[in-house]
């Protein structure tokens, strides 16, 4: 059926949800490219937009847009927000991405819009806490879920050669960008405090579990 939102206009992109999950957030993620063009815009006029072409937003504009979209299907989700403790640079100190519930598999699923995958490891598939533990080694695949560009060269051409690391060697990255996990207000990590305590300074309010009791609160059903 047609998404709430998405059937105003005619003659261009339409998404139609079947029931299958995955393939609508390939296509979630398929209306979108890195960048800040729309960044400012609010989800009405993104999902206007996105009936006529890509929309140019960031990771954290990206998950939010496809947030939205599954809560009014009522397909539960929620915002995975990850940050580095190696030296911050302003450009990539964090990282937003999208979990979702899949009933069937009893099973929160980790989707990366923006970089458009999600990940498995042994060929399971992972969720937040899963990727933490599998960026330290490396056992793990990212599976395309959208073959398009991922950057707007025009809004985000400083960052390109930023870029262009991420898309090439996107493992490094994500060991990078993914060593502390926050839904919410509350995060995990297994970095000693005096490492982690930049996040909570910066985050202020957060609070801090230990895995397995961030695990118990929030991946208990």
């Amino acid at each position: 059926r047609k998404l709430p939102g998405f059937d105003t206009y005619g003659g261009e992109q339409r998404i139609v949800f079947d029931g299958d999950i995955h393939a609508l957030l390939s296509s979630i993620s398929w209306l979108s490219m890195q960048g800040t063009a729309d960044n400012i815009l609010p989800q009405e006029e993104l999902e206007e937009k996105s009936l006529h072409g890509k929309i140019s937003v960031t990771c954290s504009v990206i998950g939010i847009f496809g947030h939205k979209i599954l809560s009014r299907l009522n397909i539960e989700s929620r915002l995975i927000q990850t940050a580095t403790l190696d030296d911050w640079n302003t450009i990539d100190d964090g990282h937003l991405m999208l979990e979702v519930f899949f009933p069937e598999k009893k099973q929160w699923v980790l989707y990366d819009l923006s970089t458009k995958n999600y990940f498995k490891s042994k060929g399971s598939l992972l969720d937040a806490v899963d990727l933490y533990y599998a960026v330290k080694t490396g056992d793990y695949d990212l599976v395309p879920i959208a073959n398009t560009g991922m950057v707007d060269p025009k809004s985000f051409r400083r960052y390109l050669f930023f870029m262009e690391e991420i898309i090439n060697t996107p493992k490094q990255w994500y060991k990078h960008i993914v060593q502390a996990v926050m839904i919410g207000n509350n995060y995990m990590s297994e970095t000693p405090l005096k490492k982690r305590k930049k996040i909570e300074d910066y985050y202020g309010g957060i609070v801090y579990y230990p895995v397995q009791s961030f695990k118990k609160k929030f991946y208990s059903k």
